[in-house]
């Protein structure tokens, strides 16, 4: 009773009902714009009524008797209208339309269930999408089928090169078997026995003098044919035998001669001896104009540590560049015309400045495991192979991300190389393939490079042990290709 004589009194202001203050009843659900999002799209408008739909229709708009019995042998849904025509004298006779309600309701669902944005429906030929690329026919000459294919090495054959004036060929196997023959016809013409693994064969480029290196077990063998003769004969032989005028690394590389067991002596042999515990020699590159040449070792079974070393023939010198290496080399390259120099780990490339010993750039391929990297000719672009079977293609002015990855392979890459000559590169895998593509770079720096896809060697290799093809090596004025498997054979491919 307190409590109802105080609100009687007005000392006790009881709850005022909640009101919708300066909101109306009815408002219109099409023109209220969301808070988060642009203005709707206006309700889309009925159809207009055609001449058909006339209660006094001319003449040809009424629909004869056969005309009204097939519209009405059709289902509803394939019927083009959802009526017929009809003719009345008067609109005082125009009787209630039947499907009214119909109507209406299906105009309510259609503003429920319009759409707030309005999509424009693209109209492009699928056709348009793929780009179009020149026949593979218009681009000859490329590698087409096997000229020669023969059994040279018991085991796998390891690495293959091409000697300077396309004559002749090395190929080295894990037997420590390195047999020297010609390209045009297969004439084995010497063969030395080492009693290390072979890693890796490399043919010196320059013209006035004529060698080639192995890679062995913490060393490098300088081997120079016999058949070898003249004025170039002399200059090889002085270039070795010459008193050096610099120094060696606080004497941890050792110049001197051969000094192992090798069953033929067929040429001079000159060796270089690398530090203990470095490993195995798994790839040696020369610069183009041959003086210097670098040669990449891997201890334990290709996950241990790697050593770099950089040699110059002419003072019988070495040197290694990177006294802290970040990750495990697998490849290293010269440019072709700038003193850079390119290392390929597991997962990046760097570049450097030899010059000024700095790191230039660091590209990112994207590979879980970095198999093999060459350069093109003219030193704009490199290609990088991987064991995930990806190729990926850099523009050195572009960007540090792949330009274009190929993935053609169905196992992995082992082996990518440029022809020095011709718009050619070849990629071989464990598929026991070899892909042949056209690569044409052009001096215009707004357009793109031509890659196209030219011809899939195959039947030249067998897989043994889950390996294929392991390398291939152009040859320098022809477009011919040279390739080692791990079957032990070695193929000439041409045109």
């Amino acid at each position: 009773m307190k409590i109802v004589r105080a609100i009687r009194q007005g000392r006790i202001l009881p709850s005022k009902p909640k009101t919708l203050e300066n909101k109306p009843a009815f408002y219109p659900l099409w023109d209220t714009p969301a808070s988060d999002h642009p203005a709707p799209a206006p309700a889309p408008k009925p159809r207009l009524p055609t001449n058909a739909e006339s209660y006094n229709p001319p003449e040809e708009y009424l629909p004869t008797a056969e005309e009204k019995k097939e519209w009405e042998e059709l289902d509803k849904e394939d019927r083009e209208r959802d009526y017929l025509p009809q003719k009345y004298s008067s609109l005082r006779h125009v009787p209630a339309y039947p499907e009214f309600i119909n109507n209406r309701f299906e105009r309510l669902l259609d503003l429920y269930l319009a759409p707030r944005i309005q999509r424009r429906r693209l109209d492009i030929d699928p056709d348009s999408l793929i780009p179009t690329l020149p026949s593979p026919q218009s681009l000859r000459p490329f590698p087409t089928y096997r000229s020669l294919h023969e059994k040279r090495h018991l085991s796998r054959a390891r690495c293959v090169a091409i000697s300077p004036d396309d004559e002749w060929a090395i190929s080295g196997d894990d037997t420590g078997v390195v047999a020297l023959w010609e390209v045009s016809t297969g004439h084995q013409a010497c063969v030395w026995r080492f009693e290390q693994k072979v890693g890796s064969l490399a043919w010196c480029p320059r013209k006035d003098v004529l060698f080639f290196a192995v890679g062995l077990d913490e060393e490098v063998v300088l081997i120079t044919p016999l058949y070898v003769k003249g004025v170039i004969a002399s200059a090889t032989k002085s270039l070795f035998e010459g008193n050096p005028t610099g120094s060696n690394t606080g004497g941890a590389v050792e110049w001197t001669a051969y000094r192992g067991t090798a069953t033929s002596t067929e040429g001079t042999l000159q060796s270089i001896r690398l530090p203990r515990a470095t490993g195995k020699v798994m790839q040696i590159a020369f610069h183009r104009k041959g003086d210097y040449f670098t040669s990449l070792s891997v201890a334990g079974s290709g996950t241990g540590q790697s050593t770099v070393w950089i040699h110059q023939t002419s003072k019988r010198h070495s040197q290694a560049p990177f006294k802290n290496v970040k990750g495990s080399i697998q490849k290293t390259l010269f440019h072709p015309s700038k003193p850079h120099f390119f290392v390929a780990t597991q997962r990046y490339v760097r570049m450097y400045d030899l010059a000024e010993q700095r790191l230039l750039k660091t590209f990112m391929p994207g590979i879980k495991w970095i198999s093999s990297l060459d350069i093109h000719p003219s030193g704009d672009h490199f290609i990088v192979g991987g064991y995930d079977r990806k190729l990926c293609w850099f523009d050195l002015e572009l960007s540090d991300k792949p330009y274009k990855v190929l993935r053609y392979h169905a196992r992995a890459i082992r082996s990518v190389a440029f022809h020095p000559t011709y718009p050619l590169f070849a990629s071989c895998s464990d598929d026991g393939s070899i892909q042949i593509f056209h690569a044409r770079v052009y001096n215009d720096l707004m357009t793109d490079p031509l890659i196209v896809p030219l011809k899939i060697l195959r039947g030249g290799h067998a897989i043994s042990d889950g390996l294929g093809v392991l390398e291939v090596g152009w040859l320098h004025s022809r477009p011919w290709l040279v390739s080692a498997g791990a079957d032990g054979q070695v193929a000439v491919w041409c045109p």
